[in-house]
């Protein structure tokens, strides 16, 4: 019955994918009064490209100019791009990510068509695409085109034949199946298998487990609610993280393996984001971009994914924390439908601390097993830590720190019990070690001058304690333009739900003197101690000032902190454990404990996302995001990003030169240079980071440094003959090395895993 269940569901989502397909391909017509949307003439596409290349040569004047006034870390500059734009671009022209695409022309048997695909400033992204030939009997003639990476306001040129077309369209074939569909199905089906699974286990709690499956995933998919509209609402990171995705599928395609450099960011020149922002788990979304899986669809099933995995992991942990199947889905609905998490993915867009917030609970579990359990169990402390590590710098330092109050709190029992604190130690050098394939470049990259420094007057950005009870955000306002008061305009608070149930918590510990299980007493009030401190750290009562106006380097780690206020993230783990327990502590109103708890979750979690989803899509399965983007840090200081010219490869010297065969993908680049003898400087379109090198087809080195605006510079001694140069990054032996010990670590941490399956089962 069981397979013949699994069968059904598989079958009948492929059947809905095929059927999906058949109308979903990417096409955009334009009749002859439209046309001037998508169709210029050479003289026309000529003079936009001289318009380009004018304005980046003015922009390089300014950017020239703020260097010298010492001027860069702000947004002073005169250039206006547009972080999402539609394919269908309003003022005229496509705008399209990369992959492969058809032009086709219909119009009179035997017309004659010249002409080529052209993106003005964007051009080196534009392959094949040159066309001279005559239209079929049919009328039709195709043009097959490639972009290596995405390219704005692309129009089909004509030097003959525009005036005799009826019908222009572009089109990207996704082949039999949609993209989208599948990873969409792929993901419905995982989650159905599942439930089928769990439906079908054997025991005297069948009917139990059943519910309990049904209700996390019900908590689970109202959680997803913002992410079943056709598109991506807009956060404040969102950009940053959807080039993120973008440039580890770029890396991907161009043979990284890790990818160090994001190969598309910045126009194609290419951005060192993953040796100092962990993004293991954004590989997940990038394989499907390769997959030809749009970018919002990308993002929405990944986001997706870990709304389900959160509530798995949550309610398995608190399962065994407090040994209730009704308390650990009350917990798994505070934590999940809590306004702070759910800011977190759709107005922030933060998506590290949404993906660390997914593990905390299993670091709960794993530091509870340490201190007071089966300390043996120590390899799941690492894993936990490790997913946390690999998802976001900062709350891995919340959660050692907490994990260290923890300690502090249990020390008597492991001064009487010394070997938990072996266990302890082991657990924290096996975690660096399976984090070293990180920790190696991001270190050396630091000592290289690369800037990482993002910190602000963290004291400004203190909760006032009042904030901790508002209920509801009041808008979605910027989030650094101004100092507002975060916990009402974007609802950074632990919400309600969970306040009241501390409450009820703090009552029933201090009131009832029930002497039933006194070690799940004891745990939930050592829960309520650790959330209580995290949401105090969180607000103005903390000395942030103070601290942030020590002496460096102390005061750099408070600064680093940006946001006091991404303390009530950890604080809600401890204090949704805490509240399933304060709703339910009564045996006896247990139900009405866990009705009160689910209204109040869907209403107060319900207006969050209400309030994202009415203010529409930015980023729909067609539209494409900007590689640009307002940061600057990972970036050597006074690195102008507007200055730099897509594609553009120069060789510095007043001698002609010939360029043949230039091809670049990602951050590779070859091309064919024929020059006379002397001493030249040839600038890639790359910016410089420690790890490129040159090498000529007969084996020569050249040396490389950075130039002006810190773009890679290759030092060409040229003998006159011509040579074939490809220009490629390549990680340094020591990183290498840094991976071999981190895979073994991992190898490791696997083996003792598997001795602990029992435990892992029971979980």
């Amino acid at each position: 019955m069981k397979r013949v269940q699994l069968a059904a569901l598989w079958g009948i989502l492929l059947i809905g994918v095929i059927l999906y397909s058949l109308p979903s391909r990417q096409k955009w017509t334009f009749d002859r009064d439209y046309l001037s949307m998508a169709a210029e003439t050479m003289e026309e596409a000529e003079e936009a490209e001289h318009q380009a290349e004018g304005l980046m040569d003015l922009e390089k004047l300014r950017a020239d100019e703020r260097r010298s006034n010492g001027i860069w870390g702000t947004d002073e500059t005169d250039v206006i791009w547009q972080p999402y734009m539609p394919a269908e671009d309003p003022d005229g022209g496509m705008n399209l990510t990369w992959g492969s695409y058809t032009l086709t022309l219909k119009a009179s048997p035997g017309t004659i068509f010249r002409g080529k695909i052209v993106s003005a400033g964007y051009q080196p992204f534009v392959e094949q695409g040159v066309f001279d030939g005559v239209a079929d009997e049919t009328g039709t003639f195709t043009v097959p085109f490639h972009l290596s990476d995405t390219a704005f306001r692309i129009y089909a040129a004509f030097a003959e034949g525009m005036d005799e077309i009826r019908l222009l369209t572009f089109e990207r074939d996704h082949g039999f199946l949609s993209p989208d569909a599948a990873a969409i199905a792929f993901l419905i089906g995982l989650i159905g298998s599942a439930l089928i699974l769990c439906c079908h286990r054997e025991g005297s709690d069948q009917i139990y487990a059943r519910r309990d499956a049904l209700l996390v995933t019900g908590i689970a998919l109202f959680a997803c609610m913002p992410l079943m509209w056709q598109g991506l609402y807009d956060g404040h990171d969102l950009l940053f993280h959807l080039n993120r995705i973008e440039g580890i599928a770029a890396g991907l395609r161009c043979g990284q393996f890790p990818v160090r450099i994001h190969a598309s960011t910045l126009v194609g020149y290419g951005y060192a984001a993953s040796e100092f922002y962990p993004e293991l788990f954004l590989y997940i979304p990038a394989l499907m971009r390769n997959a030809g899986v749009s970018l919002a669809v990308s993002v929405q099933v990944f986001l997706a994914a870990v709304n389900f995995a959160t509530g798995l992991f949550c309610y398995s942990s608190v399962r065994r924390l407090l040994r209730s199947r009704e308390m650990a889905v009350g917990a798994t609905a505070l934590y999940l439908l809590n306004p702070y998490r759910l800011v977190n993915l759709y107005v922030r867009a933060a998506f590290g601390e949404a993906l660390a917030m997914t593990f905390f609970p299993l670091v709960l579990v794993a530091m509870r097993e340490l201190l007071a359990g089966d300390s043996r169990c120590w390899p799941m402390l690492t894993l936990s830590m490790f997913c946390i590590f690999m998802s976001h710098l900062l709350s891995t330092m919340f959660a050692a720190f907490f994990c260290a109050l923890a300690v502090l709190i249990c020390l008597p029992k492991l001064i009487r019990e010394p070997r938990r604190i072996w266990h302890g130690i082991l657990a924290a050098l096996l975690t660096v070690l399976c984090g070293l394939w990180f920790i190696v470049p991001m270190i050396a990259y630091i000592r290289e001058g690369i800037s990482t420094y993002v910190g602000f007057d963290s004291w400004l950005h203190a909760l006032q304690p009042g904030g901790l009870l508002v209920g509801f955000a009041g808008s979605t306002g910027s989030v650094t333009d101004s100092l507002e008061d975060f916990s009402y305009t974007i609802g950074v608070v632990p919400g309600l739900a969970i306040m009241a149930g501390t409450a009820l918590a703090f009552i029933g510990l201090a009131v009832c003197r029930d002497d039933r299980q006194p070690e799940i007493r004891r745990l939930t009030g050592i829960c309520l101690v650790l959330g209580t401190v995290a949401l105090l750290m969180s607000t103005t009562l903390f000395p942030w000032r103070f601290l942030c106006l020590t002496r460096k380097p102390f005061s750099l780690v408070f600064h680093q902190i940006q946001f006091p206020w991404r303390f009530v993230g950890i604080a809600t783990v401890f204090l949704s454990l805490a509240g399933a327990w304060g709703y339910m502590q009564s045996q006896k109103n247990r139900s009405a404990g866990i009705a009160a708890l689910l209204i109040l979750c869907v209403v107060f979690g319900g207006y969050v996302m209400q309030h994202v989803v009415e203010r529409g899509t930015v980023l729909g399965p067609e539209d494409i995001s900007n590689t640009r983007q307002n940061q600057f840090e990972y970036l050597y200081p006074y690195t102008e990003k507007e200055a730099l010219a897509a594609g553009r490869l120069q060789v510095r010297g007043l001698t002609p030169y010939t360029l043949s065969d230039v091809r670049k993908e990602g951050t590779n680049i070859r091309f064919r240079l024929s020059i006379q003898p002397g001493e030249y400087l040839i600038e890639p379109p790359l910016l410089y980071y420690p790890g490129y090198e040159a090498v000529a087809e007969d084996g020569t080195k050249y040396e490389v440094d950075r130039n002006i605006n810190n773009i890679l510079r290759i030092m060409y001694p040229s003998d006159g003959t011509e040579k074939l140069i490809q220009v490629r990054f390549r990680e340094p032996r020591l990183w290498r090395l840094a991976e071999g010990l981190s895979v073994f670590g991992l190898l490791i941490l696997g083996i003792l895993l598997m001795r602990r399956r029992e435990w892992m089962k029971s979980q």
